[in-house]
């Protein structure tokens, strides 16, 4: 077993209840069963994670009863602290290495839900001649250069992503864990392009939300960038098992507004009706922009007074509509 990785597991997790011996299994009471128990431990020790490598190389964990899943790193990163995810990085590289420990096999290496930046990126006003096509599609959006510097923008210009602005996603550590790329050329038929990480496990730019201010969620990362203190769902829906939807219903201590596209009305009504339950019942409003006009168009046309002319129209919605 790697008792190091455990000893990072029990200082988040607690004590577990037992193991299943040669087959790096864990019982720990799982935070999200937690959560619905009013803060209490259930006890029940539903959370088994696996501390030994699958054939895959992962480490991993599931709740039996509620469902809480994912890679270790990122169970980690959402229910410890820096330090702790420090401590399981600095391990598993030293395991992966070879140095101080090693594993029964001998040949296995853990692997890490890791997210990179596209091939070919750079990031802007680094003095390179090939920006401005780029820098001129974003002026040309209505984006100006302090909000290109505020989210770390950058771009592409060879290879698989060529022709792409690149607007990265950093969770509340600090560290990469999405991005999208927005085709500025005109001649792509695939306008966005993705990592292949799963956009349900992440909050995009997670480090900028004020949970203590409303919250707009909103479609796009172009959405996001002008409209303040927003998530993007880079979509028109939202699962319970979401990390957006837990991280809300968790940590948000304000209204949720909803602003999705002109033509997303009935998917922004149904949104809407699916987050005004529970403890966030009667804190969601509707926002709604301008007939044919998403929020960068509102900000490439009318700037910020734009913008706050929405949020000052923000309304809850009847049973009727």
């Amino acid at each position: 077993m790697y008792s190091e990785i455990k000893d990072v597991t029990d200082s988040v997790f607690g004590r577990p209840k037992s193991d299943y011996g040669s087959s790096g299994w864990y019982e720990y009471n799982c935070p999200c069963c937690r959560e619905e128990n009013g803060g209490v431990d259930d006890n029940r020790h539903n959370l088994a994670i696996l501390l030994d490598p699958d054939d895959n190389g992962k480490l991993w964990g599931h709740c039996w009863r509620c469902g809480y899943s994912g890679n270790l790193t990122r169970l980690v990163k959402e229910n410890g602290t820096p330090y702790d995810i420090d401590r399981l990085r600095d391990v598993i590289s030293i395991i992966n290495a070879g140095n101080s420990f090693s594993d029964p096999d001998g040949d296995k290496k853990i692997t890490e839900e890791t997210v990179t930046l596209p091939e070919g990126y750079r990031m802007f006003f680094s003095g390179s001649d090939n920006e401005k096509r780029a820098l001129d599609y974003l002026h040309m959006r209505g984006v100006p250069d302090s909000m290109i510097r505020r989210f770390n923008m950058g771009y592409v210009t060879e290879g698989r992503y060529a022709g792409r602005v690149v607007i990265p996603s950093y969770d509340r550590y600090g560290s990469l864990n999405y991005w999208v790329a927005r085709d500025y050329t005109g001649k792509s038929k695939i306008k966005v392009k993705n990592p292949s990480a799963d956009k349900t496990s992440i909050v995009f730019n997670e480090g900028l939300v004020n949970w203590y201010e409303p919250i707009t969620l909103v479609e796009g990362p172009f959405d996001h960038i002008v409209v303040p203190n927003s998530i993007p769902l880079l979509g028109k829906t939202l699962d319970y098992d979401s990390a957006i939807y837990k991280a809300i219903y968790k940590r948000s201590r304000c209204n949720i507004n909803v602003l999705l596209d002109p033509d997303a009305k009935e998917s922004a009504i149904r949104l809407y009706r699916k987050l005004d339950s529970g403890d966030l019942m009667g804190r969601i409003r509707m926002a709604e922009c301008p007939e044919e006009l998403d929020a960068s168009d509102v900000y490439r046309q009318y700037g910020k007074v734009g913008i706050a002319d929405i949020m000052r129209k923000v309304r809850k919605i009847s049973c009727f509509e």
